[in-house]
């Protein structure tokens, strides 16, 4: 055998004779007396092939600091394991003229990189962690691992079969080096540099996604959407919702609210259905009003409990934000007696209710400002039936405020007021 074989049968060549050739084991003792000796070479000699082709050494790397070179018995055997705790990024060099194949193990742990190195060619190749490893080495080439088996990008998608990489064997989020991490997989633009989908694991039905919904840290689950809308609120009666950056989950309203859209640009948000004013004593004076309606307000219903007037008949006014505005209503009422007697009431510079009345004001947003009122309730000993309409002409248009007022002189002196609004 050549003296480049990790084996090292050793060559003994008989000079005396020259009958064979150098790569033969020869023992000299062999020429005066040939057979009685002739097993003590050859059992020595295939006890080191044995080893070559066999053997297994194990090669601890605790407390070694520094780059080591490969002694007759570390490299001799077919399998080699390191194993121990790494202190520093160590190499393992193999003597010059020193050749073979080997299945290497790196059991070790630490943070640190285990290599193998030769003096000619590429000198260097680095023992991923586990194994065996097909490492190879001549004179001519260097060291490297076995072309197509375990080498660094060298197996190809064609080489994976169709379902066979599982989602377990997909990098977790706490140790991407225990699997496929995601850079290996297929990317958009050119499924030949990586994992393609149809390599992968299939899934096991539709509308699953893959990501984790088990607590911690750990291998990629198939996620159900209804998991996946988990991740950002799990609670019951929350509302998804797109914010300004992110999803987010509205937290659960009251029992009764209403969910109630900020626009374009704001987010959503839970509102009272009914929203109500403070009731107003109208015992005294001339004027009652409601302020900070909202923007959004629809309807309001102005609810009046023995309203009493001196003289003249209260009115309803509407306000925006630049005031009360007390011209262009179109209004009136009319209030029906017994045996068929009434009395009507129209008025321009407000809604008109009788004096007093018990009843309710119902004003009602026709378009972007033009309101109407309907008027329903008791005066005296009959029955109220009235309406109106009012298209507001200051302040944008948008209704603030509302406002119980006289229609012209007197003094309130009884009574109750109140609104709500939606």
């Amino acid at each position: 055998m050549p003296t480049t074989n990790k084996s090292l049968v050793q060559q003994v060549y008989n000079t005396s004779t020259g009958n064979l050739p150098a790569d033969q084991v020869v023992d000299p003792a062999y020429i005066s007396t040939p057979y009685p000796n002739w097993s003590v070479p050859v059992n020595y000699d295939l006890g080191a092939v044995d080893l070559a082709l066999g053997g297994l050494v194990t090669i601890s790397v605790t407390g070694v600091l520094t780059d080591q070179t490969m002694v007759l018995s570390q490299y001799q055997p077919m399998s080699i394991v390191f194993s121990g705790t790494l202190s520093a990024n160590i190499k393992y060099s193999l003597p010059s003229s020193v050749g073979g194949t080997w299945s290497v193990y790196n059991n070790t742990t630490g943070a640190f990189t285990l290599s193998m190195g030769s003096p000619t060619g590429p000198t260097t190749v680095t023992i991923p962690a586990g194994g065996p490893y097909n490492v190879t080495c001549n004179n001519s080439t260097g060291i490297a691992f076995v072309t197509g088996y375990n080498a660094a990008n060298s197996i190809t998608t064609a080489m994976i079969q169709n379902d066979a990489v599982t989602t377990a064997k997909i990098a977790d989020s706490s140790s991407p080096t225990t699997g496929v991490t995601t850079a290996k997989l297929a990317s958009s633009s050119s499924t030949t540099n990586g994992v393609t989908y149809a390599k992968m694991q299939y899934v096991s039905a539709t509308s699953r996604l893959l990501g984790r919904a088990t607590a911690g840290s750990g291998v990629i689950e198939e996620v159900t959407g209804s998991q996946a809308l988990d991740f950002i609120g799990s609670t019951q009666g929350q509302v998804l919702y797109r914010g300004s950056a992110t999803w987010q989950a509205l937290a659960p309203g009251t029992n009764g609210q209403a969910f109630k859209t900020g626009g374009a640009s704001a987010n959503p948000s839970w509102a009272d259905i009914l929203n109500s004013g403070t009731v107003q004593n109208t015992t005294s004076g001339t004027a009652f009003d409601f302020t900070g309606l909202p923007s959004w307000v629809r309807r309001v219903i102005v609810m009046i409990d023995n309203v009493t007037l001196s003289s003249g008949f209260p009115i309803i006014q509407l306000g925006t934000s630049a005031g009360f505005e007390a011209t262009s209503y179109t209004a009136g009422y009319s209030a029906v007696f017994g045996n068929d007697q009434n009395s009507t009431q129209a008025n321009a510079t407000g809604f008109p209710v009788p004096n007093p009345m018990y009843g309710v004001v119902e004003i009602n947003k026709l378009s972007a400002s033009t309101w109407i009122a309907s008027t329903q309730g008791w005066y005296v000993t009959g029955s109220i039936i009235g309406g109106g309409s009012k298209t507001l002409t200051t302040g944008g248009g948008v209704l603030t405020q509302i406002r119980l007022t006289r229609s012209s002189s007197g003094t309130f002196s009884a009574g109750s007021v109140n609104i709500l609004y939606f």
